[in-house]
């Protein structure tokens, strides 16, 4: 398993402990999209894997009950997430519990075309919950 190739891993579908390292913006197929790395922490065969958790970057400056970075946050924190200027970088220096899931289709159009099984990789489905550090509360533009 290649620790380098974050997009070469099919882990099994479970739930992990992960450190978060840093977000990147990227405009994959037109969209724009953040795309938060984390890094495994618990010991075993999967010990320091990246893996990688999208969110569609909000075209407003608050975010809709309805957004995975919402969903995230409340998970993390207990508490509604700020009005404005909120990025996954408020789980800098935390360990959070990971849903992991498998990415098996490819979307072409309003089609999901099901890949083969060596293209399907493993990718984070969700937060499920803080179990060590604390969030930096993003500070709220005047």
């Amino acid at each position: 398993m290649s620790v380098a190739d974050p997009y070469a891993n099919l882990i099994p579908e479970a739930r992990y402990r992960a450190v978060y390292l840093r977000y990147e913006k990227g405009k994959p197929y037109g969209q724009e999209r953040w795309f938060a790395w984390f890094q495994i922490t618990e010991h075993g065969e999967f010990f320091g894997l990246n893996l990688v958790r999208f969110y569609n970057v909000p075209r407003r400056p608050y975010l809709a009950r309805t957004h995975n970075l919402f969903h995230d946050y409340v998970a993390a924190t207990g508490s509604r997430p700020p009005a404005k200027g909120l990025t996954p970088d408020f789980l800098k220096g935390c360990e959070v519990l990971v849903e992991v899931t498998h990415v098996r289709n490819r979307i072409v159009g309003r089609r999901r075309i099901e890949q083969p099984e060596d293209c399907w990789y493993s990718k984070i489905d969700g937060i499920v919950r803080l179990t060590a550090g604390s969030p930096a509360m993003p500070r709220c533009a005047r």
